[in-house]
Parts: C-alpha cells; structure tokens; sequence
C-alpha cells in the first residue's frame, strides 16, 4: 500500500499505476505513424557556421530557455508519480526547459496533498505549467481552477482534451457540453496564460483558430503518432476489441503544423510521437514554438534514472545543432525559415487534407 497516499481511495491510485506501466510499453499503445519520417531537413555543404556558436535558445512567457522544446504532462499523486515528477523539475530547471505538471484533479478531493503537487520552489529558472482537463473546469468551475493555480505558482494552466480517453474508461465522461464556454470563460477570467492541448490525436486547423479566437494562449496539437490514450484504457479496462479500432485514429501534428497560417505557428506547439533529437529537429523546422516530450522522457527515466534522462536531453540539444549547422542555421529563426522539404507520401497526404482544412 502507498502510505505516503494513504487517504487516497485505492482505486484511484491503482489506475494511475497501470497507466504508468501500460505507457511504457510502447508497442501496445502507439501505433500509427507521425508522419515526421517523410519530413527531410535541407543539407548545406557549403555551411561555414561554428559548431559553439550556434543558438538553440528560444523566449516564452519571460523566460529565455536552451531549447524550443517542454517536458509534457505525464503523472502525479502517487509515489513513483511524484518521485519522477521531482527528479524532472531538478533537471528541467538544471537545463533550463519548461515543464508540464501531472492533472492537479486530485486536489480538489484531496487538497492536503498539494506539496505534492506545488513544485515552484525547486523550479526557479523555468516556466512551469499545470494542468486540468477540460471537463474539470467546467464541473469545478472557474474561480476554483484560478485559486488552485495560484497555490502551485504556475505560469500557465494547460487544458487538456481527452475526449477518447473518457470515453474508452467505463467510469468516464459521458457528455462534453460546454466545454468551448469553459475553455474561453477561463481564458477571459485568468490572468494566467491558457494552453489547451490535445492528448493524442491532434487538431483541425480550424480548431487552433477557434482556440486562439477564445484567447487561448497557446495550443498543444499532441497529435496521432505517440501515446494513444485509448489503447492504453482499453488495456487497463481489458476491453481491446473496441479500442483497437481505434489505433489508427488522429491527425498528425505534422498536417496541422503545415496547414495553418505561418503567422499562427509562433503559438503551436508540436507533440505526438517525438521521441529522438531528428524528430524535435523537424517539429522546430516545421515552426512550432516549442516541441513537447513525454513518453521517451518516461521510459528513459524508469530504465535509467536521472542520469539517463539527463544524457538523452543532451543528445537532443547536439542533434538539434547538427541539424542547425548543416542546415546553415545559426539560431532558431533562421532554423525555421524553409529548412525542409517533403518526400511524395507526404506531399499527396498534406495536399488532400488541405484541401478540407486549409485555413
């Protein structure tokens, strides 16, 4: 038993357990294709740029961070949630990259437990983000979400959708009514910068307009190549014959990235399926903002620890400049300026869904 949550029903803890141990399977809950693959970053033999002197700094929210990358929302609220999520706020804010906290949903049932949850204090060089779904907001209500907020000391509040997760869990939402009225009640409300992200199979581009038009700050495509939420209820429910038909569900960051308006993507950040320093490479040359990790940055910690996490952000940052030098870039804006081209597979895929989405 996990003394440390001892007030906490046990069932509560046991399915933040399973999803903990189901996600590190990647085989079992990721099974479409990102797309990130037919996505080629242009050679230039001819760079004469200096390895040392390449900037891979990027500014948000008032901070200046090493890289346009974030640690994604994952877990919290057990005791492996929270040792992880304390191993990660040292390290993110060792190397400077912005951090997203585990659903802060629990504490409005169980409010005793926020120093599990408050994380400022080891966190004083980066943005940290907290985070609620989306139907949270609308049963707890805004003025509850803002006073939590406060409590943590974020920079900003992600609202995540979770639609086909909901569903797929037998003790989940039913009705998502008014959801859209709670997302921009909440923008208009907070002083704090929204970000509403997706939690696996991606947006519309015309869903990031309306996002933005509510005044969201920020939208997280989390798109269809990563973790799929409803394989991994379906696992936990042993319900597989209804979730498998959904493997294949989504839309890639990869479209939507490169559907909208060049002057949207300075608030688009790309996840879904980034695991390597070619795949956070190719989100940045695309334009998004920042790049979002969580399910490499998951296992790399459950099979090595700190250290391990440590080396692999490492690897991220020197991939991210090789890719910058031999692109000839020699900071991130110049990165972002037509640095790739497509192979076919993508190119006819990208033209059909414009063709219904172009906005």
């Amino acid at each position: 038993m996990d003394t440390e949550f001892m007030g906490i029903e046990p069932n509560i803890l046991e399915n933040k357990r399973r999803h903990i141990e189901i996600c590190l399977k990647k085989e079992d809950v990721s099974k479409s294709d990102n797309l990130l693959s037919f996505v080629n970053l242009k050679h230039d033999a001819l760079s004469e740029l200096d390895f040392d002197e390449i900037d891979t700094s990027e500014s948000i929210l008032g901070y200046k961070i090493d890289m346009p990358i974030f640690i994604s929302s994952m877990t919290g609220g057990i005791r492996e949630g929270n040792k992880f999520n304390k191993s990660l706020v040292n390290i993110s804010n060792d190397l400077k990259i912005p951090l997203g906290l585990g659903s802060f949903k629990l504490l409005f049932k169980y409010p005793e437990y926020i120093k599990d949850f408050a994380l400022r204090k080891y966190a004083n060089n980066i943005p940290l983000f907290s985070n609620i779904g989306a139907t949270q907001v609308r049963e707890f209500g805004i003025l509850k979400i803002i006073e939590m907020n406060k409590r943590l000391e974020v920079d900003a509040v992600i609202v995540h959708l979770n639609t086909g997760q909901e569903l797929m869990n037998s003790k989940g939402e039913r009705s998502f009514k008014g959801i859209k009225d709670s997302i921009a009640r909440l923008c208009s409300s907070s002083s704090l910068p929204v970000i509403v992200k997706e939690t696996g199979f991606g947006m519309l581009p015309e869903t990031v307009v309306s996002l933005l038009n509510f005044g969201v700050s920020y939208v997280d495509l989390a798109g269809s190549g990563g973790t799929n939420w409803v394989l991994v209820e379906g696992i936990k429910e042993g319900n597989l014959d209804v979730a498998s038909c959904f493997s294949n569900w989504g839309i890639s960051s990869v479209l939507t990235l490169m559907s909208i308006n060049d002057s949207l993507k300075d608030k688009v950040f790309a996840s879904g399926g980034y695991e390597n320093g070619m795949d956070i490479a190719k989100g940045i040359a695309l334009g998004a903002k920042l790049v979002g990790i969580a399910s490499a940055i998951l296992k790399t910690f459950y099979a090595g620890g700190e250290d391990a996490v440590y080396k692999l952000l490492s690897d991220y940052k020197y991939v991210l400049k090789m890719s910058m030098l031999l692109s000839n870039s020699k900071d991130i804006s110049e990165f972002r300026s037509n640095k790739y081209y497509l192979s076919y597979p993508l190119l006819l895929n990208l033209k059909q869904f414009k063709d219904f989405y172009e906005t």
